[in-house]
């Protein structure tokens, strides 16, 4: 499938997850998300909460237990995992404290990576940056 074909709605459909490692511990079971089309979004949550196991799924690092990952309704599983990783862009475990020069640099780095993929972020100030996020806060 060519990248231009695909509109980018991701979905996780009744997602159930443990590693593989640790089969006794599920860390999702059942897990609902959807992500628009377009949209740029930070999934928060304490440690430990499966933030990175998200993207984990989303890049095929792993597979999950039951339920399905898609894109624009179709299963991951039928894209090809280097595909997946050269088309979807992620950040991974970063801690955001804007109070030092260096911090701020950073989120200028990440915003000049971001507007590779969405060149309307160039055009959004910083104080109003965050706004466009959409945020998904996991619970323990």
């Amino acid at each position: 499938m060519k990248s231009s074909e695909l509109q980018g709605t991701i979905d996780f459909r009744d997602v159930s997850f443990a590693y593989p490692t640790r089969p006794e511990i599920v860390l999702f079971k059942n897990l609902n998300l959807s992500v628009p089309a377009g949209s740029v979004v930070a999934v928060v949550g304490s440690s430990g909460s499966g933030k990175s196991t998200i993207g984990s799924l989303l890049l095929r690092l792993y597979d999950p237990l039951s339920g399905a990952v898609t894109i624009d309704g179709i299963p991951i599983t039928q894209f090809d995992p280097s595909w997946l990783r050269a088309h979807i862009g992620s950040v991974s475990q970063v801690s955001w404290s804007l109070h030092h020069k260096k911090d701020i640099e950073m989120l200028e780095r990440v915003q000049r990576g971001a507007t590779r993929m969405m060149p309307e972020l160039s055009k959004v100030p910083y104080s109003k940056h965050f706004k466009q996020f959409n945020l998904t806060v996991l619970k323990d």
